[in-house]
């Protein structure tokens, strides 16, 4: 199983990487990594708290609970580059040009 985890964290890492570097274009000034990088915290502060949350009531940790760390971070990643791709679509949109970001984020997410 020491095996397994170099590999697991191989792909997390890369994982972290590819959505780094492809979350908005592949440029240096509309590459939003900052928004890659928060993505990451957001799917960690749901582990951590799932995972906290669990212990506090006591709940049994048992070999299907490995896997939903891989599980959630495939989840989220996939909500980040739906929730770029639709602010993209918002903001190319010239009806809504002249709306505020709240407006457009707002759009974007309904």
């Amino acid at each position: 199983y020491i095996g397994d985890i170099s590999l697991f964290t191989a792909g997390f890492i890369l994982l972290i990487i590819y959505t780094i570097l492809f979350i908005g274009q592949f440029h240096f000034v509309y590459s939003r990594w900052v928004a890659g990088l928060m993505l990451f915290v957001a799917i960690g502060l749901a582990l951590g708290s799932t995972f906290g949350l669990s212990s506090l009531f006591g709940l049994f940790f048992g070999p299907v609970h490995q896997f939903l760390p891989l599980l959630i971070l495939g989840i989220g990643v996939d909500d980040g580059f739906v929730i770029t791709r639709a602010l993209d679509e918002v903001r190319s949109d010239p009806r809504h040009k002249d709306k505020s970001p709240q407006v457009r984020v707002a759009l974007a997410l309904s």
